[in-house]
């Protein structure tokens, strides 16, 4: 089986490829959080000019809504003045439900076709994370004739690490989908779980209500320069992880793999993906975790397993307007 080839890049690395670019299309998503125009940010010095540049526009309840759209205004005015530097065609809003699956993946094969790119730019950080499982289901079943690149930004803060236990989210539907249309959901009782648990513990605990795989591995995500985010992730999610580790018969284990690990987190797929084709069974994703690792799971199970890959994803009510604060670092990345 091959590993995935989503590697991590240098930013040079990516500006030396977008300097030799002749129809360069960029795709973000905007957000109430600062963090949605950091890819901007970084490719603005280097005064490259890009063909295209498209930003999706959910409306999603976000809560206070008037503190919410005030920022979202202005990260708007901020990348549209980015844009008029950066894109010679300017950057475009574009209205996208957030939690469908195959109307994002129908977005961006508009946006390929009539552009016909030979770079795709995809700022991952603040799209929906229904829509990161999309794209990378999408780009993995697609024939590429262009390079794609990935961003995603880490912010300098988590409005709730500083209130770590906080009030219980609600939830108003849970998504159980398949990666590729070629899925189908057989031999549930033999499944595998691959969970990538993030800061909202009561998301992880209904999704498991709804759906437990029999077993699997739960992946922990650390940013080297931000432990304490770690230790938030395992903080929140302890009673769930320790039932499942210690409870369950030892049939789940956990890892802890580096945000930009890819080989890492490839192998451990790797390894799910075997055992679960042995017993014919599927491999169910709970993607709560930071998005690099997300995209990176997706894109190797629908290249991998496209026959038997399913996530999980409960939907929100609200989110909360002080979700994230700051810019820690962008990471760049290259399929």
């Amino acid at each position: 089986m091959k590993r995935s080839k989503l590697t991590a890049k240098s930013l040079a690395h990516i500006l030396s490829r977008l300097n030799n670019t002749q129809r360069a299309l960029w795709c973000g998503a905007l957000s109430f959080e600062d963090r949605c125009k950091a890819s901007l940010n970084n490719l603005q010095p280097a005064r490259l000019s890009a063909s295209r540049g498209i930003l999706v526009d959910y409306h999603t309840a976000i809560s206070p809504s008037t503190q919410a759209e005030e920022r979202r205004t202005f990260n708007w005015m901020e990348i549209e003045t980015l844009g008029h530097s950066i894109f010679r065609n300017g950057i475009e809003k574009l209205k996208c439900s957030a939690y469908l699956f195959q109307e994002f993946q129908d977005l961006l094969a508009r946006e390929i076709e009539s552009l016909n790119p030979d770079c795709v730019i995809l700022d991952i950080t603040c799209l929906t994370k229904v829509h990161a499982l999309a794209a990378a289901a999408f780009f993995a079943t697609t024939e590429k004739t262009f390079d794609v690149f990935l961003a995603y930004s880490i912010p300098e803060n988590y409005g709730f690490v500083s209130n770590a236990i906080g009030e219980p989210a609600a939830w108003r539907d849970i998504l159980i989908a398949p990666l590729a249309d070629t899925a189908m959901l057989f031999n549930e009782a033999s499944g595998r779980g691959i969970i990538m648990p993030g800061h909202e513990a009561d998301r992880l605990i209904i999704a498991l209500g709804e759906i437990e795989p029999a077993a699997g591995v739960i992946v922990i995500a650390e940013a080297k320069r931000r432990p304490d985010l770690r230790q938030v992730t395992e903080g929140k999610n302890g009673k769930t992880i320790k039932q499942l580790s210690r409870v369950r018969g030892g049939r789940w284990k956990k890892s802890v793999v580096g945000l930009a690990d890819f080989d890492g987190l490839s192998a451990i797929i790797e390894e799910e993906v075997l055992l679960a084709q042995a017993h014919e069974a599927p491999v169910i994703i709970f993607p709560y975790g930071p998005k690099s690792l997300l995209f990176a799971a997706a894109w190797q199970l629908t290249k991998d397993y496209p026959d038997a890959s399913w996530f999980v994803y409960p939907i929100p009510v609200a989110y909360d307007a002080d979700y994230s604060s700051g810019v820690e670092e962008t990471l760049w990345m290259q399929i």
